[in-house]
């Protein structure tokens, strides 16, 4: 018996995320491999071995330049972020969560995020959320290909910790550094596996700090929302692309626009 979607998601609800079990692990492990292909062919590496080379990225590129590395850094991305196959497998990876949530008229990001953060990176993600500006009404996807604990993760902040420090943000004297302090030990870094997927609200409070770890951190992010929801400040249709159209919206569609003729 399948779970209730309240059930399912109930701490999406409570808290402002969940991490979930890919409920398809045959296009999770597809959107691994062709990823790790990717890496493959742009770096040259000849183990085939996914898991050792994305966990150990850093010692298996540690004799590439700074400036080479980046440029291949730079193209890998490029070439994933546009990838409608990939966009596919994450979507058929977690479809009736998605269903649930959003509906069956979608719109998607129209590039994927990658985030490859090796051991001592020193740029980690400062402390934000993404609506406002983005719509209140999206939903944000976070896929590891690797297995992530502590700081290899990233982190979040829940919902009410959240309504609490913009709360105090918003006082007359409120100082960054106070607001930073506020919450600095609500954070927390979610332990998920490879195979399973972390949804959160844009409206939390989240990012990450410096891997201490002495692995690679390689994760996507992408977002969906309903076509029919409030876009937020930006324009639509330059941040996302109409993704899946119902057979009841598309009858709708072309019966107004012959009744509109």
């Amino acid at each position: 018996m399948s779970m209730a979607p309240t059930d399912k998601l109930k701490n999406l609800f409570k808290y402002g995320w969940v991490i979930l079990d890919s409920e398809n692990l045959k296009y999770t492990n597809k959107l691994k491999i062709n990823i790790f292909k990717k890496v493959q062919k742009i770096f040259k590496i000849k183990n085939n071995n996914p898991d050792y080379v994305l966990n150990n990225f850093h010692k298996v590129v540690k004799n590439l330049g700074e400036v080479e590395l980046n440029e291949k850094k730079v193209k890998l991305i490029r070439s994933i972020s546009k990838n409608e196959i990939l966009i596919d497998l994450i979507y058929k990876s977690i479809k009736s969560t998605l269903t649930d949530l959003l509906g069956n008229d979608l719109l998607v990001q129209r590039t994927i995020n990658i985030v490859i953060q090796p051991p001592n990176d020193n740029n980690p993600t400062f402390p934000h959320r993404d609506a406002p500006p983005n719509s209140f009404y999206e939903i944000v996807l976070w896929i590891p290909l690797v297995d992530c604990d502590s700081t290899k993760s990233m982190y979040l902040i829940n919902l009410q910790d959240t309504k609490n420090s913009l709360d105090k943000l918003n006082k007359k004297d409120a100082k960054w550094n106070k607001f930073i302090n506020n919450f600095k030990e609500k954070k927390k870094f979610p332990k998920i596996k490879f195979g399973q997927i972390l949804i959160f609200l844009p409206y939390v409070f989240h990012g990450s700090e410096k891997n201490k770890t002495n692995e690679t951190r390689f994760s996507l992010n992408i977002r969906f929302k309903s076509l029919f929801t409030p876009s937020g400040k930006k324009f639509p249709l330059h941040f996302f692309r109409i993704f899946k159209i119902s057979k009841f919206t598309d009858m709708a569609i072309e019966n107004s626009k012959k009744e509109n003729k």
